[in-house]
């Protein structure tokens, strides 16, 4: 893997985008569960919430990315061995979010707002 170099200003605009695609997502299965099917809220829970909630702090990780950018110049590099960095320091953290993901598929019930609180409660001495 080559060096490769992202400018702070854009580092900052891909926060941003990915934030408001899921919070809008979260948004529109929301409006269509509420109103067009009713009957979707057995199938996926408080998942559309959860999603503007993520959605929502993705967007504003990203402003302030971008507002802090606006004070550096320069660039961030990527490296193999900055992403093995990331990964090593971050295994438990990708870890739960995978298991999250995976039982979410598995058992549907699991994506409640309740559950997510007890998770961050209970994994709150890692975070």
């Amino acid at each position: 893997m080559r060096e490769r170099h992202v400018p702070y200003k854009k580092f900052a605009q891909i926060f941003m985008l990915a934030g408001a695609v899921v919070a809008l997502f979260g948004g529109l299965l929301l409006v269509v569960q509420r109103s067009f099917a009713p009957n979707l809220q057995k199938k996926i829970f408080d998942m559309p919430i959860l999603m503007v909630v993520i959605g929502a702090c993705i967007l504003i990780s990203g402003v302030v990315r971008r507002l802090r950018s606006t004070s550096m110049e320069g660039s961030i590099s990527i490296t193999r061995t900055s992403v093995k960095s990331f990964l090593t320091s971050n295994a438990i953290l990708l870890a739960l979010l995978a298991l999250v993901v995976v039982i979410c598929f598995i058992q549907p019930r699991f994506m409640q707002v309740r559950v997510v609180l007890d998770i961050l409660t209970q994994s709150s001495t890692r975070l």
